[in-house]
């Protein structure tokens, strides 16, 4: 579930995220879930938290965050992340084959500068730092970094982020259906410095509707 486009920068962050989820059956087969976001603000901790893969285990975090967390910027969250998230992650059924990662974006006001770090269960919930400045995309499938870079530079964002979200998105259809991750739905936006956020929907996928058509159908009673 999801792509993820990212430029980490000492003064900004700007992130990239769709709205489609997936429901994965017992037999392992994908139908489509409710639009949702996985870019989750929360500015007392100068932070946006974004998830990918199994989706409630962004919202377990974040509300875990809201009503418990005792830290005042993204560095003092990390001790708290990989203590807790290995027991969300077990209550949210992420496995080995149903993974999940979390991402923290946020100010360090003792460095003045932003900082991103990334819990993946794949790792055990461990402590990656992500390179600042850098670049970052997932699922990589299918897509060059290096040609993703230059249509970021020479488009701009967000008109960058979508171009190359377009590709991940075919790359994604074209899978047989049980290997797709789901991408699609709308693109939200981000841009965080220290002064406060910017967050909008800047783009909607052609199939947006039929996916919403599907969703409905199977939950809204004949």
């Amino acid at each position: 579930m999801t792509a993820l486009l990212f430029f980490l920068e000492p003064e900004r962050v700007c992130i990239a995220m769709d709205t489609c989820s997936l429901s994965i059956e017992d037999d392992g087969e994908h139908l489509p879930g409710p639009f949702c976001s996985k870019m989750l603000l929360l500015p007392h901790l100068q932070i946006v938290v974004c998830g990918t893969g199994i989706r409630s285990l962004i919202y377990y975090w974040s509300a875990f965050l809201q009503q418990n967390a005792v830290a005042r910027d993204v560095t003092e969250l990390d001790n708290i992340a990989r203590a807790k998230l290995p027991e969300l992650a077990d209550e949210c059924g992420v496995t080995e084959s149903l993974t999940s990662t979390i991402y923290h974006f946020g100010y360090w006001p003792a460095e003045k500068r932003m900082r991103g770090f990334a819990y993946r269960s794949a790792n055990g919930f461990e402590t990656e730092q992500l390179k600042n400045p850098g670049f970052g995309i997932k699922p990589p499938d299918g897509i060059d970094l290096e040609q993703a870079l230059n249509t970021c530079t020479e488009k701009g964002l967000p008109a960058g982020f979508v171009e190359v979200m377009k590709r991940q998105k075919a790359f994604d259809d074209a899978r047989p259906p049980k290997e797709q991750v789901g991408i699609g739905g709308e693109v939200q936006f981000l841009v965080m410095t220290a002064e406060g956020y910017s967050l909008s929907t800047c783009y909607r996928f052609d199939d947006y509707d039929r996916h919403s058509e599907a969703v409905r159908a199977m939950t809204v009673p004949p």
